[in-house]
């Protein structure tokens, strides 16, 4: 059992963390501690500015947004972020005093996915964000995500194609894990090292293409279709065409 246990925790710190940023006063580091040890990446800004542009850089999994804490208390924001085409599909969690029924009304018509309290519980608030990424993003809550031939096991830390075992480093496994998860999706350089690498270290360009490179070989031993392309002068997808 406890060697079992020992696998799982293993495992889990070799993947990729959903990333959720947020706009508002109301965290600080004992939420990050907490969101971390349920397996999410929480980064929080004071500034609207700072938010919109980081979710263009990051285009993380989802946004918290504490209403109270925009100058005009307004939920266009909302609006304001999902009218890029690149954020489209977010989720986004708006949070206020304001529990009128018309004001949370409000913030659902312009684009939220749910709406609470500013005095939040950490637990519920990560029971809603779960039950967003189920309806969303359900390889979020999947031990086994795939594509096309492709099959990975998240709880097992194993990756095979065409029912073959395929054996893969701790940075290919989290560098397949963001492409299954996110099929079709350009990932510039500097989002694969936001993704992929441990804040704390300084990667360049240079690593990612060889550890891209390295994902390929193996992936593609056997002749095997190479679903991993090169975007000129962008980044790197996964597409089967």
């Amino acid at each position: 059992m406890i060697i079992k246990k020992l696998y799982k925790i293993m495992a889990q710190v070799n993947q990729i963390k959903p990333h959720i940023l947020a706009l508002s006063n109301q965290f600080d580091y004992n939420h990050i501690d907490f969101f971390n040890k349920k397996g999410i990446k929480l980064t929080f800004y004071s500034k609207e500015d700072d938010l919109i542009y980081n979710i263009e850089y990051f285009q993380p999994d989802l946004c918290i947004i504490n209403l109270d804490y925009i100058h005009d208390n307004n939920a266009s924001i909302c609006l304001k972020i999902l009218d890029n085409q690149e954020l489209k599909n977010l989720n986004i969690i708006t949070i206020s005093e304001n529990q009128d029924p018309d004001f949370i009304a409000k913030c659902l018509n312009r684009g939220a996915d749910d709406h609470m309290s500013i005095s939040f519980n950490n637990n519920e608030m990560y029971a809603r964000i779960n039950a967003i990424f189920r309806r969303s993003k359900p390889n979020l809550t999947k031990n086994e995500i795939n594509y096309k031939d492709i099959m990975i096991n998240l709880e097992k830390h194993e990756v095979t194609r065409n029912n073959k075992n395929i054996h893969l480093g701790p940075i290919e496994f989290k560098l397949i894990q963001m492409f299954v998860e996110n099929p079709e999706i350009v990932f510039t350089r500097d989002q694969i090292i936001q993704k992929v690498w441990d804040d704390s270290l300084d990667v360049g360009d240079r690593t990612v293409d060889v550890h891209i490179n390295m994902l390929r070989k193996t992936l593609n031993n056997n002749n095997n279709k190479n679903y991993i392309k090169t975007i000129r002068s962008a980044g790197y997808s996964l597409r089967h065409n």
